[in-house]
């Protein structure tokens, strides 16, 4: 079973999470409701059953009754004391259906198979209960614990023929002396308590107008003789995971921006698991260059987690190896690839930046899928010159893959002769599929401006290249896209997709600034890791390779190598003709 809450001690460095404001959206936007699920959880209270409903941010009445298919004063009538509805209160919504207990879901898959049969209409009118649906980390144990009822009354109420109860079961928990408000837990009649928000630019930091600089100016006060102790108890009745975050802020000297954009990234998947989705988070978080020590990592601190993030470095992330309590706490690398290369010694790492030489592969992989029979592979190097690491792999990895393909090499001082040697080598009518084996800026602006040329003389050629090329000056991205190139690359952001644009938005309002790279990557991995530990529980690990998704930034596709596991998740990103960017993965 997971820990249920920790406590942090002894920390010389810590920046930590209490609590985060929604993001507030510009006055003069449109207001649009937001949708309305559909609450799973019932509680019947004074002979009459009403589904328990969390207000969240910009619902109203109106929309919330509608999907409910209930009118604004039935709901009025349930809450009488409701004057102004507020973010996180919970109102009580007439379940119309409830002598058939007929959820009014639009997604008939939503509704959970308790596979029992229910009570009767005298036993049901003649003792209120809750709804409970049990979630992974669940015992009769810890129910009758949670709702002050002993764990026979659980099963005779039920009718349960074993003490085993199983995930998405739907549990009626008695209540006892139903006609006092109080009987109704807590947590599901009032309004969640607000922490202090010791983080808000507003009420914290004078004179600032963003998060972002406030938390460099606090890091930057800070001096590793000042020791902080900070809790951050955002639980909830669900999942809780633990997690500590190690980066190598810098708090003593010139603050790594880099590290603090990875941090507030990692706040924003903080804020929406557990508003959104009701995961408690304990979020313990570290200066990694004060040292990776006993003093600066206290191990009890590390003992509390379900995975580490961090550090960075290969240095950083063996000591953190070494340091954490026993191998079952596994240890991410969160932005180096080269870190890769520990995956086959280390016990408990989890690389998860894609390699190098994954992404090489991944674009060999890719140009085989593509081939049909007829088309032209061809290999162009620059004669005499260094390969460099992409040339030799991609040299390697084409040659093991069986395609039929050719070389051509040339040195730049043969000028532009070389187009027509270069016609020579392609097909007129059938896909002509190349690959530069060569990271030299200079040579590989020329042979693009070759294939270019060639290009307008209405051959049909398709550049497969690494990310790197993206990022050569002296080559227009035109002719990215006369080339039709293929790239395959461990990040990649679609600023065309919803959940990148909702991102931004809701970024760009907490902060007041734009998300890096190094944002967007903190908030895939929070936000992966997490859930993968919320849905899994002690068996999260083992479910890695079976659970491969596509993030804002990365792609997460697991696989187990010795005990450990590598990422070996690619975006790959077409350049089309039309001027578009595609996102293929």
């Amino acid at each position: 079973m997971m820990k249920s809450k920790w406590i942090l001690t002894g920390v010389l460095t810590v920046i930590t999470l209490l609590s985060i404001p929604a993001p507030y959206i510009a006055e003069a936007q449109d207001f649009v409701p937001a949708p309305v699920t559909i609450s799973k959880d019932r509680v019947k209270y004074k002979g009459k059953t009403y589904f328990s409903h969390v207000v969240q941010e910009s619902q109203t009445l109106y929309s919330i009754a509608k999907a409910y298919g209930v009118t604004v004063q039935e709901i009025r009538d349930a809450n009488p004391d409701l004057t102004v509805l507020k973010k996180n209160a919970i109102i009580l919504i007439p379940d119309k259906d409830a002598k058939g207990y007929v959820k009014p879901v639009e997604d008939p898959e939503t509704v959970p198979d308790t596979g029992e049969t229910p009570g009767t209409a005298a036993q049901e009118e003649s003792q209120s209960y809750i709804e409970h649906i049990v979630k992974w980390n669940d015992t009769l144990s810890s129910l009758a614990e949670k709702y002050g009822v002993t764990e026979q009354e659980i099963v005779e109420f039920n009718k349960l023929e074993s003490r085993t109860i199983r995930k998405r079961q739907v549990l009626k928990i008695p209540v006892k002396n139903a006609s006092q408000p109080e009987s109704i837990p807590q947590e599901i009649k009032t309004e969640q308590p607000q922490s202090p928000d010791i983080t808000s630019p507003v009420e914290t930091e004078e004179n600032t107008d963003s998060l972002h600089q406030s938390l460099l100016d606090r890091i930057s006060s800070w001096r590793s003789d000042q020791m902080q102790q900070i809790l951050s108890p955002l639980m909830r009745e669900n999942a809780h995971v633990g997690m500590s975050l190690l980066l190598p802020f810098n708090a003593n000297e010139k603050v790594n921006e880099n590290q603090i954009d990875f941090y507030a990234g990692v706040l924003m998947a903080v804020r929406d698991l557990s508003e959104g989705e009701k995961i408690g988070i304990d979020l313990h978080v570290f200066d990694a260059s004060a040292g990776i020590n006993g003093q600066s990592v206290p191990q009890e601190t590390l003992a509390a987690s379900d995975f580490i993030l961090g550090p960075v470095s290969p240095g950083d992330l063996g000591k953190t190896l070494q340091l954490r309590p026993g191998d079952g706490i596994p240890v991410i690398s969160p932005l180096d690839q080269k870190a890769s290369g520990m995956v086959g010694s280390a016990i408990g790492l989890i690389q998860a930046p894609t390699s190098y030489d994954n992404q090489y592969r991944d674009l060999v992989s890719w140009l085989k899928d593509d081939y049909a029979v007829g088309d032209k592979i061809l290999l162009i190097s620059e004669q005499g010159g260094n390969p460099g690491d992409f040339g030799t792999k991609v040299t390697g990895a084409l040659n093991r893959s069986g395609l039929p393909f050719r070389e051509f090499d040339y040195t730049i001082l043969q000028g532009r002769s070389i187009t027509d040697r270069l016609a020579a080598l392609l097909s007129t009518d059938r896909p002509n599929r190349i690959i530069i084996a060569s990271e030299k800026e200079a040579f590989v602006n020329d042979v693009i401006r070759n294939l270019t040329v060639l290009t307008l003389k209405k051959y049909n050629i398709t550049l497969y290249a690494p990310a790197k090329f993206r990022n050569f000056e002296t080559i227009e991205v035109e002719s990215f896209h006369s080339l039709h190139m293929h790239v395959s690359t461990a990040y990649h952001i679609d600023y065309d997709s919803e959940p990148v644009r909702k991102f931004l938005l809701e970024y760009r309002a907490f902060y007041q600034t734009e998300p890096s790279r190094f944002a967007f990557q903190g908030y895939d991995l929070a936000c992966y890791m997490i859930r993968m530990v919320a849905q899994y529980g002690d068996y999260w690990k083992q479910m890695l390779p079976q659970c491969p998704e596509t993030m804002l930034q990365m792609r997460m596709e697991f696989e187990r190598s010795g005990d450990s596991f590598i990422n070996k998740g690619t975006r790959r990103i077409v350049y089309d003709t039309d001027f578009r960017i595609r996102t293929v993965r």
